[in-house]
This record gives structure tokens, C-alpha cells and sequence, in this order.
């Protein structure tokens, strides 16, 4: 009896240690500048509700999301709504979000939300993983712009990722995984591999029967031919005339300020006509 009382006293003292180490480390955590919630190793997204300065070599930008997780304002209610959808490309990663070809594009629609969908880091396996955020939106139309992290190198496949185990999820752990040296990712495979990419781009068109969707290649300076021609064959379109100076020098996935213009005037002028009259464009459209 007097072996058990030990026990259960040591028990209880371990679990209010712990407890205490999970409360100091929640506090640790929450004050760091961390942007994502979720598994980074399976499955994640931006927390809603942030407002924090990135700033890199290259670059200092304000990053904001609303209470989806979205870089954009609350929704509003419009005559009709288009959701972009892809990685951090697609979010605008180094600029102002007024700079990102999306809000350009904005700014010569009217009676027209658009709303961006890029999440830092997402393929499309993370894209059909979170897709009921979207498809609860009920777009009009979906503009579809993977591929970027598709076609990225890793030691594994996305679609073999699996959650971590629920320990993971401990704010200590998050600390310790902090703290633990970095490990080169980059391996032989594709995080999703060609034919992988067409069935999920297949799938998120699926998802959105009574949308009207279009794919498209985002600009690279590395251009990615095998997914190119597999958004070819989907209808999709292919941006040209991108050069070095439409990107960071050193961060060369990115478009600066510049290529984000360059892309919202490939968007009016490549797209938006054959959208019209379903999207009433302003009276001063500047194009080049």
C-alpha cells in the first residue's frame, strides 16, 4: 500500500512538472514569430489573424491574414468571386500585398472579389488536403497556379508523408525541433511527380463543379517542361517573357515587385478579355 502511495505521488508530481515545462514552453512559443499552424511535415497553413514583419536579405515585407488564413481582407459579397490558388508564389512571398499581381488585377475589376489562396509551401497534395476551405467560398471561377513546389526536390514524395505522432505537437518538442541542427531535405524524388500532378490538378477541378477553372504555370526562371506540358494538356496557359530581373537575385522563386506587374499585365491582357463581359472591367485599364 505504502509502494503504491509512492508511486501515484511520483506520478503526480511528474504530470505537474510536465504540465508546468508545457505551460512555460506555450508561452515561449507563442511569443516567436512562427506564421504556420499546423504539421509542417504533412500538413499546415497560415494561422489566421496574423500581422507580422518577414524580413530576409533581400527583402522586408508586412504579412497579414484574415480569420480564414488568407493574405486578403474579409471576404465581401460581390457579384462574382475568384480564388487564386497555390504556394507562397501565388501569396505575393516578398512584397506588399498591394504589389502582388492578384491586388493588381484587383484594381482594374470591379463587382469582382478576388481572393488569394497561397499557402507558403504547398504542392498540390496540400492544395486537395485543404481544399474544403475553398470550395466552401463557392467561387465563380478558380485560377489554379501549382507546380512551383511540385516539381521541388525532397527525400520523399508528399503523397508517403504521414502526421507525426501527437508528442510532436508539444510545445517543448516544437522548442527542441527548434533548437536541433537543420537537415538537408533535398533528395532524388519530386514532391509529387508528374503523373501524380495531373491527377490532383484533375481532382481540384473536380472539387468545384460549378466553377469555371483554369490552370496556368507559374513563372520560373528554371522552367519545369514536364509540368508545363501537363498544364498544356489540361487547357492551362504558360506565362512568357519573364527574365532575371522579374525575380530576388537570391531568392529566384519569388517575383519582386516588378514581376508581379509583369504577371497581373499578362493576366489582363491574356485572360481578363476572354472573361468580359462575366467581369466588368474599370473604365482605365493600364495594360502593357
Amino acid at each position: 500500500m505504502q509502494l503504491l502511495r509512492k508511486i501515484l505521488l511520483t506520478l503526480f508530481v511528474t504530470l505537474i512538472f510536465l504540465g508546468l515545462i508545457e505551460g512555460i514552453s506555450w508561452i515561449y512559443i507563442s511569443r516567436q514569430a512562427d506564421i504556420y499552424q499546423g504539421d509542417l511535415g504533412y500538413f499546415w497553413s497560415l494561422k489566421p489573424n496574423i500581422a507580422q514583419k518577414i524580413s530576409q536579405e533581400e527583402y522586408q515585407f508586412m504579412l497579414k491574414t484574415n480569420s480564414l488564413g488568407l493574405r486578403d481582407d474579409e471576404l465581401a459579397v460581390k457579384n462574382e468571386r475568384w480564388v487564386f490558388l497555390g504556394c507562397s508564389t501565388t501569396l505575393g512571398w516578398g512584397v506588399e500585398k498591394n504589389e502582388g499581381f492578384i491586388d493588381i488585377i484587383d484594381t482594374h475589376l470591379e463587382e469582382v472579389e478576388l481572393v488569394n489562396g497561397g499557402q507558403p509551401g504547398w504542392t498540390t497534395q496540400q492544395g486537395l488536403m485543404g481544399i474544403e476551405r475553398f470550395k466552401d467560398l463557392k467561387p465563380d471561377r478558380v485560377f489554379v497556379g501549382f507546380g512551383v513546389r511540385d516539381a521541388q526536390l525532397s527525400y520523399r514524395e508528399d503523397r508517403e508523408a504521414r502526421p507525426a505522432p501527437w508528442v510532436f505537437s508539444l510545445n517543448i518538442m516544437k522548442i527542441l525541433a527548434k533548437m536541433a541542427p537543420k537537415r538537408e531535405q533535398a533528395g532524388g524524388k519530386r514532391r509529387v511527380a508528374t503523373q501524380h500532378f495531373e491527377r490532383n490538378l484533375k481532382l481540384i477541378q473536380k472539387s468545384f463543379p460549378k466553377a469555371e477553372v483554369y490552370f496556368y504555370s507559374f513563372p520560373q526562371l528554371k522552367r519545369e517542361m514536364e509540368y508545363e506540358k501537363v498544364i498544356q494538356g489540361l487547357a492551362g496557359k504558360i506565362p512568357s517573357g519573364f527574365h532575371g530581373g522579374d525575380f530576388f537575385d537570391q531568392d529566384t522563386i519569388h517575383l519582386n515587385k516588378a514581376g508581379n506587374q509583369k504577371l497581373a499585365n499578362w493576366f489582363l491582357v491574356n485572360w481578363l478579355p476572354e472573361l468580359l463581359p462575366a467581369a466588368k472591367k474599370r473604365e482605365h485599364p493600364q495594360t502593357e
